[in-house]
């Protein structure tokens, strides 16, 4: 009798020790969130001028009967993205009763040439309850949904006489972007680039030499794709040193 009372309070202990431990685990599995996987690296396409919003999804690895929200964080160290380029919808995601998913949003506008290849890196802060996966990094790629085009200038050795104007064609005569003189020593004698997303329509290229004897075995091409669809050169004016010079093209985009 007394040896099967001693069993049965090893048993009653065993089932309280096993029964302790079963939910210990099951509370920390409930504070373990994670971004899903496939957004990690991914590359967020967004045209000059656009915004392009994404989604973002945090799963937990249970299911749970009671809403669940937790922070999240932009990592300020590992974001090579500008702050006034991205605006995160909300700074928690909450999950739902009854599920283990939850979605946020972060909208990208004011994305330039210069945040081209620019990550934005979120994180789950972890705290002595909430357990969390990776950073989620998102890649922002610039592109152009209508045609790329390119002007080139082949400079002299005054490459800080040099400079252009765009013109848009298509109703009038409407300035739209222009450069230069270009004051950098690597500048001399080199083909200098700047590309342009631009609709279809009619447009124009001056490009201008502010002394006035022409840009000497220099000149200019607007390349769409790589290919040459226009191009000009910059000859001596009248009065050299006294009145500029300029060359200019036209060319027209489907």
């Amino acid at each position: 009798m007394k040896k099967i009372f001693i069993l049965t309070i090893l048993s009653s202990f065993a089932l309280f020790f096993t029964s302790c431990e079963e939910e210990a685990f099951e509370a920390g599995s409930n504070n373990f969130f994670s971004f899903e996987n496939s957004l990690n690296g991914q590359e967020v396409l967004v045209a000059a001028g656009d915004e392009s919003t994404q989604e973002i999804t945090v799963y937990s690895n249970r299911v749970s009967s009671s809403a669940r929200t937790i922070d999240i964080a932009v990592d300020t160290e590992l974001s090579t993205l500008p702050a006034n380029s991205y605006v995160l919808a909300s700074n928690t995601v909450t999950i739902p009763a009854n599920s283990n998913v939850g979605t946020t949003s972060v909208t990208f506008s004011n994305i330039t040439d210069a945040e081209d290849g620019a990550s934005l890196v979120l994180s789950i802060p972890q705290t002595g309850s909430i357990l969390a996966g990776e950073d989620l990094q998102i890649d922002i790629v610039l592109f152009c949904p209508d045609n790329s085009i390119a002007l080139n200038i082949t400079t002299d050795d005054w490459p800080d006489e040099t400079s252009w104007e765009l013109y848009d064609l298509t109703t009038g005569q409407v300035l739209i972007a222009s450069g230069g003189p270009f004051v950098n020593p690597d500048d001399d004698f080199a083909t200098l680039t700047t590309e342009f997303c631009l609709p279809a329509g009619n447009y124009g290229v001056i490009v201008y030499d502010a002394y006035g004897d022409g840009i000497s075995g220099g000149g200019f091409t607007i390349t769409l794709d790589g290919v040459t669809i226009a191009s000009g050169i910059v000859g001596a004016s009248a009065d050299p040193g006294n009145i500029s010079s300029s060359g200019s093209t036209t060319f027209v985009l489907d």
